[in-house]
């Protein structure tokens, strides 16, 4: 379940911030976490402006400790060493994208980044009531992959010049939105969940979950990365698939809110559920969803065509690291991923 789960965050974040990888030899993965952003609104600069430059002195003090001064340099090199590859990897990729697009006379507005950070979030967190708590599901998304808001604003610009290059000529075939709209309208339960290593531990949560509160539990003793947000996962309907047929079934199978499930057996991991919300079919005519599914169809497409040319883009860019620890990670990187 943790490798699903994993696959599954990193597909909505994969259509959000694109699968391009910058390439000189062997392709690398997708990059490590960088640091956590933080989970609450964040206090950075507006989405529709990049966060300034930094120039920082050789000599600049970042602490002083019983008089002694700790340079600012011991932070630098640390952060580089750790997070400094995924985070350089995000910075390259939006340049060659933004060369690709000033050889077209391409550029983008500050209300078009804006309209590209509104459309992610509705796309992403449809299942939202409310502008508010799509942000929300934002920041505990982007802290459950370790990406800081900056680098999403830096993203958001990035998406909305691919989006100018591609244009927007897609047409969606009838029985796409047909099928969008069947598995739609479907029963559908949302539940949280905490997964352990041993039976042992799932029983214990299981027996605690009459007396404790659920996102606690996930919280200190769930493996899987949901556990720091409280271990909900997103609707499961009969037409999901990012989810193990055993773990569906079971909580398909469940009818009362604050329900819990004995411990579920998937691969090597044991999973005990609680039964959050139960979202019924509803009486929803399909001439009356059509245009509004169909548009989410097309932005989707959209993003797609956008994520292969950051791909291709990124592929044909000639890129040289020259700080010599991003450039051994990269090495060892592409090493060990021939």
């Amino acid at each position: 379940m943790r490798t699903v789960l994993a696959v599954m965050v990193f597909s909505i974040l994969t259509g959000v911030l694109g699968c391009g990888w910058i390439r000189s030899s062997p392709p690398p993965p997708p990059p490590a976490d960088p640091p956590k952003a933080a989970t609450t609104q964040p206090t950075v600069p507006p989405i529709n402006k990049p966060a300034p430059a930094v120039i920082r002195a050789p000599s600049e003090v970042m602490a002083v400790i019983n008089g002694k001064s700790i340079a600012m340099d011991q932070l630098h090199s640390i952060l580089v060493d750790g997070y400094g590859l995924a985070i350089a990897q995000q910075i390259l990729r939006t340049e060659i994208v933004k060369q690709a697009a000033s050889s077209k006379g391409i550029i983008v507005s500050d209300k078009e980044v804006e309209e590209e950070h509104e459309r992610a979030l509705k796309l992403t967190f449809a299942m939202a009531n409310s502008d508010a708590e799509r942000q929300q599901m934002l920041n505990q998304l982007l802290t459950s992959r370790n990406v800081t808001y900056s680098t999403w604003a830096l993203i958001m610009r990035r998406n909305a010049l691919l989006r100018k290059m591609i244009g927007a000529d897609f047409e969606v075939p009838d029985e796409a939105v047909r099928a969008a709209f069947d598995k739609r309208h479907g029963r559908m339960v949302v539940v949280s969940h905490v997964e352990t290593k041993e039976h042992v531990v799932a029983k214990l949560v299981k027996s605690l979950a009459a007396t404790r509160d659920f996102a606690a539990l996930a919280k200190q003793y769930s493996v899987n990365p949901t556990g720091k947000t409280g271990g909900q996962l997103p609707p499961i309907g009969q037409n999901t698939t990012q989810v193990s047929p055993a773990l569906k079934q079971v909580a398909l199978a469940m009818t009362k809110i604050g329900e819990i499930s004995d411990p579920v057996q998937v691969a090597s991991r044991f999973h005990v559920l609680r039964l959050d919300k139960i979202i019924e079919p509803k009486k929803v005519k399909y001439a009356d969803e059509k245009d509004k599914i169909a548009t989410e169809l097309k932005e989707q497409m959209i993003r797609s065509a956008g994520n292969r040319l950051l791909e291709k883009l990124s592929e044909a860019a000639n890129v040289e690291f020259v700080n010599p620890s991003l450039k051994a990670q990269f090495q060892q990187r592409s090493a060990k991923n021939p």
